[in-house]
């Protein structure tokens, strides 16, 4: 489901920055909340009233599941750049990443 967000992220401009060099099927989850893409003036303290009330605990927005999803410390940290994510084996079961990558 993810690679369709990030299709209709592109088409809606998120990347232009990076111009052709950005390919959604080269991402995963860790990459949609690590992108530095996010506006930080509606995370934490500056969160809608709705989300402080739903999801108390949470310094990011979630307003449905049973499970709360904390993403920090790595949400919003990672600045885009050119053939993110190409060259960056994540091979079962750990899916762990090189160190540049």
């Amino acid at each position: 489901w993810y690679h369709a967000e990030y299709m209709g992220w592109k088409a809606g401009g998120i990347f232009d920055s990076l111009g052709s060099e950005f390919t959604c099927a080269e991402q995963t989850l860790w990459d949609i909340y690590s992108m530095k893409i996010y506006d930080e003036d509606r995370m934490n303290d500056n969160r809608p009233q709705i989300c402080k009330e739903t999801d108390p605990t949470n310094p990011l927005c979630q307003l449905m599941g049973d499970i709360t999803m904390h993403l920090v410390p790595d949400v919003n940290t990672r600045p885009l750049y050119p053939n993110m994510g190409e060259r960056c084996a994540a091979l079962p079961p750990q899916y762990i990443r090189p160190y540049n990558c």
